[in-house]
């Protein structure tokens, strides 16, 4: 009787420690679960909920330059992009709007089993002339 007890409580024991590991989200910035990035990452992307358009700068409109600006950022659990930087840029003052334009995103934040936490993404800030 005292084996099977002991049996129990180290099932019991065992079986915490997985479900905490489970439920609660790892600390640290998280990139979105696929293919190329297996475990321990946000089962939940964050999604762009307020995109905020960003401005030309006078040279870049002058040279009537498009395209997109690449930038790397960390959605944060407030839904708001942080550490913001320019991988891929168009230069004429193009890369610095960028920034800020997407300082003022709001997103929906990336989730681990429901739990907001912060994740990394690509993004594109868009420059066209009509």
């Amino acid at each position: 009787m005292l084996r099977r007890v002991a049996v129990a409580v180290l099932v019991l024991l065992i079986n915490s420690s997985f479900f905490a590991q489970e439920t609660q989200p790892p600390s640290g910035i998280m990139k979105v679960c696929s293919a190329k990035n297996p475990p321990p990452c946000a089962d939940t992307a964050p999604r762009l909920i307020h995109y905020v358009d960003p401005k030309y700068s006078d040279e870049a409109r002058k040279l009537k330059i498009r395209g997109n600006v690449l930038l790397y950022l960390v959605v944060g659990t407030d839904g708001r992009a942080h550490d913001v930087r320019v991988i891929s840029g168009l230069g004429h003052g193009l890369d610095q709007e960028a920034v800020k334009a997407a300082e003022k995103w709001k997103f929906t934040p990336g989730t681990v089993h429901g739990t907001p936490v912060p994740v990394q993404l690509n993004a594109e800030a868009t420059f066209r002339i009509y």
